[in-house]
């Protein structure tokens, strides 16, 4: 079927172009090193694109931040736009050296968290990553120890729940934030492959997001900031959801790259 590795891709690649699949001269090269240029291995590749699923989940990886992360269907494949989350922590981590706890609450695959403690180089803080998936956090330690991290404590609750937090935290939050309505029109390889739990924010995108204050406005003491990535279509309930919590607070919106509202950052006082 297959003579030379030119043919393999070119056959790759228009295989690729023929269902669709974006990006079809990188993936088809990276298949073809998947595959070790094995045709039975690329057969059952394709095979399983056709039916819609990702590419991350077949090879059962995805980069992020130029390090290499395991993913499965048990945590959402991180988005590029999420590496501009990081990259704001980071600089008010910087800017604050008050700052003493990193809290990362449905951390999936870990990504955040140890992307950031990457970025940061600090031994000095504490890490703290959170998710209500058994499965989803076996998968971020997994990560961590992947990348020789061993300073992050992975637990298995909901949200910020039983998590020891004050004035010295910096909480991040890439909760599901798409309304049901637009989450059941998503495509096929999102929707029928990713956890729902990550991606469905109920019916205005912002459960989590409202339970998550609720559970830190019932803490001892509130944390420094809040970091969400949202987006712009539920800023308003986001704004409502903070409003509806606490009058006491602050809050900053950041544009990604696309210029689009993506992230907030609130400050709360007591």
């Amino acid at each position: 079927m297959f003579n030379t590795q030119l043919q393999i891709l070119k056959t790759l690649q228009n295989d690729l172009e023929n269902i669709g699949y974006p990006d079809s001269y990188r993936i088809a090269r990276e298949i073809y090193q998947y595959s070790e240029g094995d045709p039975q291995v690329i057969v059952e590749t394709i095979a399983r694109l056709r039916q819609n699923t990702p590419w991350e989940y077949v090879k059962e990886s995805s980069e992020f931040k130029g390090y290499d992360f395991i993913v499965n269907p048990s945590v959402l494949i991180p988005r590029i736009e999420t590496e501009q989350l990081v990259d704001i922590a980071a600089k008010i981590l910087r800017e604050d050296t008050k700052i003493n706890h990193i809290v990362d609450v449905g951390t999936g695959s870990g990504a955040i968290i140890c992307s950031l403690f990457k970025e940061l180089n600090n031994k000095a803080l504490k890490y703290t990553a959170s998710d209500i998936s058994t499965d989803a956090l076996k998968t971020a330690k997994k990560n961590a120890a992947k990348l020789d991290i061993k300073e992050i404590n992975f637990i298995e609750t909901n949200l910020a729940k039983d998590i020891n937090i004050d004035q010295h935290t910096l909480v991040i939050a890439n909760l599901p934030y798409i309304p049901t309505d637009t989450y059941m029109k998503l495509d096929p390889s999102v929707k029928d492959f990713e956890p729902r739990i990550a991606l469905d924010g109920g019916r205005k995108g912002v459960d989590q997001i409202q339970e998550l204050f609720k559970q830190l406005l019932l803490s001892p003491a509130l944390p420094k900031y809040i970091l969400l990535e949202i987006d712009a279509e539920i800023l308003p309930d986001v704004k409502l959801t903070i409003k509806s919590k606490t009058t006491k607070y602050s809050m900053e919106t950041v544009e990604d790259y696309r210029k689009q509202i993506r992230f907030v950052i609130c400050s709360l006082t007591a």
